[in-house]
């Protein structure tokens, strides 16, 4: 009989895998629109999103639809109340999207790896939550492997865009777990959470993409009705994506936020594995980047007591 601490272990190391493939089949799909301008690359981003979260809200409606239907007669009035927090939403996963399109997975799964640190973070900053030692030390080890992936652009310079846009998606990701840990009751279920975040990246991305259309509407006839991959692949990684997200929660609820990040975390270690078997290999920066990275989310999970 498997324990449910055994069963926590695996829907976390399940949801860093589905996670780490969701990255590289992900990256596939957005890999033809590399070479173009950012703000080409941002509004195909766009795109991609959309499409994402509305192939994930559809994914979400066909496997919880008896639930969601009363969850959400439940909370009604509180969705309404705070549903002004999902509106970070969108940002993180265009972010995330356009990172993608713009660098190689490796590079993006490390830096939306720090959104553990990024929260900490913000916690400290907006909730005046103080530091302990063991948080200084991982928001140091960080640095150090941010400081060592971004090494080849920062010796000519400049920075990788795409690991710019990751490091916005996880300062995203950071706000958004900070806003939900400080507003949303714990009774809300993490499925309902799920609902609310598709909803308001695609209430977000339609109106964007419509201006999109009038103001770059070359990018719509020139690029996207050429690659069918996109349209047919986007809502395959949405089910993987939505499978990860709901392992994770699966985890937290079985082992508790922080160990379950523990093993979330480790889709670095598989972007990498998977890496190997594409053209997309890792640098040694990026590698060693990553060793720091993993040391400060390490130290970030450990237990503390305040001091």
């Amino acid at each position: 009989m498997i324990s449910e601490q055994q069963r926590g272990r695996l829907f976390g190391l399940g949801s860093g895998f589905t996670w780490a493939l969701y990255i590289t089949v992900l990256s596939g799909i957005m890999m033809p629109f590399s070479e173009l301008p950012l703000s080409d690359a941002l509004c195909v981003a766009f795109v991609g999103m959309l499409l994402n979260e509305c192939s994930s809200l559809g994914w979400l409606t066909l496997t919880h639809a008896k639930d969601l239907k009363h969850e959400l007669q439940t909370h009604a009035n509180l969705l309404l109340r705070k549903g002004w927090l999902f509106i970070v939403c969108p940002l993180g996963m265009l972010f995330f999207v356009g990172a993608l399109a713009l660098t190689d997975e490796s590079t993006v799964a490390v830096g939306t790896a720090v959104y553990p640190i990024s929260s900490l973070i913000i916690a400290h900053l907006a909730l005046k939550r103080p530091f302990v030692r063991l948080e200084v030390l991982a928001v140091f080890l960080c640095t150090i492997g941010l400081f060592l992936t971004a090494g080849p652009s920062l010796m000519n310079f400049s920075i990788d865009r795409g690991l710019l846009l990751a490091l916005l998606c996880a300062l995203c990701w950071g706000a958004e777990a900070v806003l939900c840990y400080r507003f949303v009751p714990d009774e809300v279920p993490p499925f309902l959470l799920l609902a609310m975040r598709f909803t308001c990246s695609c209430l977000v991305a339609i109106p964007v993409i419509i201006g999109f259309i009038f103001f770059k509407g070359d990018v719509f006839t020139t690029h996207l009705p050429f690659t069918n991959h996109f349209w047919l692949y986007v809502p395959l990684a949405a089910l993987i994506s939505l499978t990860s997200y709901l392992c994770y929660y699966r985890a937290i609820h079985l082992l508790g936020p922080i160990r379950a990040l523990s093993f979330n975390i480790t889709y670095m270690i598989w972007v990498f594995i998977f890496a190997f078997f594409s053209s997309q290999w890792p640098t040694l920066f990026t590698m060693a980047g990553a060793l720091f990275i993993g040391l400060s989310l390490v130290c970030s999970s450990l237990p503390v007591h305040d001091e």
